[in-house]
Order: C-alpha cells, then structure tokens, then sequence
C-alpha cells in the first residue's frame, strides 16, 4: 500500500475542501491491537486537481481556489521613496500581489501597512526581502483561499491595430472584458485618438470574438 501511494501521488497533506463523489472501504487480514485495519478511500473534485464531468461540471464546479498566503507588515519610520523600490522587488521575485494600505500607528504615527500575496514556495523568500528592504522588524503570515475566474487572451482589430484583451468566465460564460491598458495606451498616442475609444473598440471586438492566444 505505500509503494502504491509513494508511486501514484504528487504530494500528502491533509484533505482538502472538496465535492465528494465516491467514499470506499476496504479490510486488511491482519489484526492490530489498538487499531482497525481498515483502508478508507475518499475521491472528489477540490476545484484545483481532480476532475467533474458532465452535467455535474456545469452545475457543481466553483471557479478555481487556490491556498495562498498572505504576509504583512507595519512601518512608521520608512522613507516613501524605499516603498516604490520595495514592490520592485517583491513583484521580481514571485509576489502574486503587493498593495499598500495607510495606517495610524501607535504615538498617532502615520503608517503604512505593507501586504503581499504569494504561494506557499515563494513565501519565505518574499519575507526576506521584507526585512532586508523595509524598516520593520516583524511580519505576519496567514493562509488565504483565492478563487479566480479562468481567464485566456483574445487578440483583436480595434480598427487602429490589434490589442491583446483579457477575457474572464465562469462555468463558460464570459464576465468580465479587459483590454490591456499599455498596448491601448500606445495605439491612442500613436493614432492621435481618445484612449476611451481604443479601449471601447477593443471591448466591443471580443464581444464579437476574435483570434485567442492564450
């Protein structure tokens, strides 16, 4: 029995939030005192691995969730100019997300409350860089659970060029439409046109659909 789940599983951990399908038993020949030797095998769809299939899919399947972590800190005595430097390279080095909050500080210092989002792997590296980069001497870490909507990329003619758009679904239908803000940006400054009309010509191309890329 572990020489079949050293082969066949990926990694062990304890059981995940999850649509159960099947639940099975099964019972060893031998006895142990102190403990039944009985086998139980649990298999469903976790939203993350796994699969669901058919109708079940279109009716049950949530949109994908993820185990992150979120690190954060506080600071009141940081030059402003270190914060720009210290997303940098938070982002270079895997940060998911890196937002800025203010905060009022103990002695009515204002302050700033400093939170990354980030996998489990990256974490600790991201909290180095935290202490070496920040004046804080301490941070918190907790686990979140991030569900995101699948997402692939359209490229479309906006009549003054193509423009990458992000397309965003749930359970196959589209949600949210988003151009990507440089290419429009470029394309309004180069053809001397509004940046609202590019982005609106480009929202209303993916609605009509166009050539995915990814």
């Amino acid at each position: 029995g572990a020489a079949i789940l050293k082969t066949i599983c990926t990694e062990y951990s304890s059981m995940p939030d999850m649509i159960i399908e099947k639940i099975g038993y099964g019972a060893g020949k031998k006895d142990f005192k102190g403990a039944a030797n009985i086998l139980r095998l649990v298999t469903g769809w976790s939203g993350k691995t796994g699969c669901v299939t058919g109708k079940e899919a279109a009716s049950s399947a949530p949109s994908a969730i993820e185990k992150l972590w979120v690190t954060e800190a506080n600071v009141d005595d940081m030059n402003p100019e270190i914060a720009g430097y210290l997303m940098e390279r938070l982002f270079d080095y895997g940060a998911l997300d890196v937002y800025y909050t203010p905060v009022q500080m103990k002695k009515s210092r204002p302050g700033l409350l400093i939170t990354i989002l980030s996998t489990l792997k990256k974490r600790d590296e991201l909290k180095e860089i935290l202490f070496k980069e920040s004046t804080t001497i301490g941070v918190r870490a907790y686990m979140v659970e991030r569900e995101a909507l699948e997402r692939f990329i359209l490229s479309v003619s906006t009549g003054y060029g193509k423009v990458d758009v992000k397309v965003s679904t749930l359970r196959g239908r589209r949600i949210n439409i988003q151009p990507e803000y440089e290419m429009c940006r470029a394309l309004a400054i180069k053809k001397g046109v509004a940046l609202k009309k590019i982005m609106a010509r480009a929202v209303a191309a993916a609605r009509a659909g166009s050539k995915k890329v990814k």
